[in-house]
């Protein structure tokens, strides 16, 4: 299994890319997960302009950062890679 982690910079949206290209083993499965601060949702997308952009269009959604990566989980899929998206709290 790979782990990715994705936080909405170019940085992880460039290594979702990386895996996306690459040749992998048949059968590997791929986790892209995102770890978000309940106390200070909008203190890292402060730093980061993509997830700010995100989180302001989808203010009225409880998790806009499942649309994120729901989206690295997609592309990884439409690389052929088995892949599951997950948010957690931390």
């Amino acid at each position: 299994m790979l782990l990715v982690g994705v936080d909405g910079s170019p940085g992880s949206d460039a290594a979702v890319h990386e895996v996306a290209k690459r040749e992998w083993p048949p059968g590997i499965r791929v986790q892209v997960i995102t770890v978000v601060d309940p106390s200070v949702p909008l203190a890292f997308g402060s730093l980061n302009a993509e997830v700010s952009k995100t989180v302001g269009e989808d203010a009225e959604e409880e998790q806009p950062w499942q649309k994120m990566v729901e989206a690295a989980a997609d592309h990884l899929r439409q690389a052929g890679l088995e892949a599951s998206a997950e948010v957690k709290e931390g």
